[in-house]
């Protein structure tokens, strides 16, 4: 069970390796079509998506102009408006946000492949401890 696993899990890094840039193009689509389709019609996307823009100091996902509505948040702006909270496209506001997303999950890259390789080491023991216990087991039932 322990190989199956190892086998699959080397498969599907080697799938994400050399699929990297399908599914970067993949992920960002649907990050926009997501903003495009739910934000400002559904208040969980649109909190979630101006938490993201507060966070990281952005605004939609490659641009500004990503975002749908005609006003853009608070969230967009360095220097929002006092009394509407908005700002517009014409104001100063943050740049687009899969930049720094992206730069924000390469930082860690280091850590996810490092975890990543001590399980798969960790595994291939386990497979060689019980290559190891039934090799010895079987030996014993001969004697």
């Amino acid at each position: 069970m322990v190989m199956i696993l190892l086998v699959a899990q080397l498969v599907i890094v080697i799938m994400f390796a050399v699929f990297r840039n399908k599914v970067d193009d993949q992920f960002k689509n649907d990050l926009k079509k997501l903003l495009k389709e739910k934000y400002g019609s559904d208040q969980e996307y649109t909190n979630s998506f101006n938490s993201m823009f507060q966070s990281f100091q952005c605004c939609g996902i490659e641009k500004p102009s990503d975002i749908p509505t005609l006003t853009l948040p608070k969230e967009c702006c360095p220097n929002p408006d006092p009394i509407s909270k908005t700002c517009t496209i014409s104001t100063k506001v943050y740049p687009g946000c899969y930049p720094k997303i992206e730069s924000y999950i390469s930082t860690y890259n280091g850590v996810f492949i490092g975890v990543g390789v001590a399980v798969l080491i960790f595994q291939l023991l386990c497979i060689i401890f019980a290559f190891c216990l039934c090799s010895v087991i079987g030996g014993e039932k001969m004697v």
